[in-house]
């Protein structure tokens, strides 16, 4: 069976429609919409295209992407994918500002989920898990194409992100980024949260710690090893969060770290979270205390961040 399937994909969900909608106003909190951009200036692609005012784009979601054996895969931010000014892209912003989340959902799909290796390489590895994207969710932590004004075509990756490390963290942690984010965490009783490369890792693990009090983080083999991210500064590094547990080794030992504590830093929600691919001892705030055992093929300088064995609250955060 085909991993990739229109069929397959919630186009209507209601996070994705409040993101469609209300970006636009979140974008020009971070940086307006612009005709004048110059070459080599690094931001989000859709506010390069004016007069056009390109919403963020909506999560890929499978219709069981909130279930317990579902996958959420995490990304650092989208690549260049919009055209306008002369350049080969997938999408002209024309066909990017359309009316509603789901035909522009459709678009995505055809015009860069189809055509681009990077999701056939993510099917291939979440495919380990899960038959197809129904039980999938994929989202960046940034949800524009962050990029570098180029000659010929935009540049986009880590390597853009940590040439402009203070505006990456504005699009990924403002108070609304963070909030999209952990709903997106908290509307899902995934078992599973696979990200992909170095910021990506460091960025879930700081909305972790920026949402919940009492966190440890350690891996599910060694206890005395411990994942921490750099949240005291805006710097994305390019190196793990434990130097003992790099792409190598989680690819030999399928060894995923454990998330366990779990008390919100915000009122109004009670949450345990965590979880490894192997039960965690008892005793201790939050610690859990079983999960089925689930292997997963790990690449992309993918890491396995956490499984969690019980649901996050589901209420929206104030």
């Amino acid at each position: 069976m085909e991993f990739w399937s229109l069929e397959h994909l919630d186009l209507e969900e209601s996070l994705n429609i409040e993101i469609w909608y209300w970006s636009t106003i979140e974008q020009e909190q971070i940086q307006p919409y612009r005709s004048d951009w110059q070459l080599g200036e690094i931001g989000a692609q859709q506010a390069m295209r004016f007069p056009y005012r390109l919403p963020w784009v909506p999560d890929p979601l499978g219709y069981d992407w909130s279930k317990h054996d579902a996958v959420l895969v995490v990304g650092s931010a989208y690549g260049p994918f919009i055209g306008g000014d002369g350049r080969s892209h997938e999408i002209a912003p024309q066909e990017y500002a359309c009316e509603s989340c789901k035909e522009f959902g459709k678009i995505f799909f055809t015009q860069v989920i189809r055509r681009r290796p990077y999701y056939a390489r993510v099917g291939e590895i979440v495919s380990a898990v899960v038959d197809s994207c129904r039980s999938m969710a994929l989202f960046d932590l940034c949800r524009v194409a962050f990029v570098r004004r180029a000659p010929r075509r935009d540049e986009g990756g880590d390597k853009v992100t940590k040439c402009a490390p203070e505006l990456f963290t504005m699009y990924v942690e403002s108070a609304t980024s963070n909030d999209w984010l952990w709903r997106r965490v908290l509307g899902s009783e995934a078992s599973t949260i696979l990200v992909l490369g170095t910021v990506a890792e460091h960025g879930i693990l700081r909305l972790f710690t920026r949402n919940l009090r009492d966190m440890l983080i350690s891996d599910s083999v060694d206890p005395t090893i411990l994942f921490k991210c750099n949240s005291a500064d805006y710097k994305w590094p390019a190196q793990y969060a434990n130097a003992r547990r790099k792409l190598k080794h989680r690819m030999e030992a399928s060894s995923p770290p454990l998330l366990a504590g779990g008390r919100p830093n915000r009122t109004g929600n009670t949450a345990d979270v965590a979880c490894s691919r192997s039960a965690p001892p008892d005793g201790g705030s939050g610690v859990l205390r079983s999960v089925s055992n689930r292997s997963i093929a790990c690449g992309l300088q993918s890491q396995l961040i956490a499984r969690r064995r019980a649901p996050l609250s589901k209420g929206r955060l104030p």
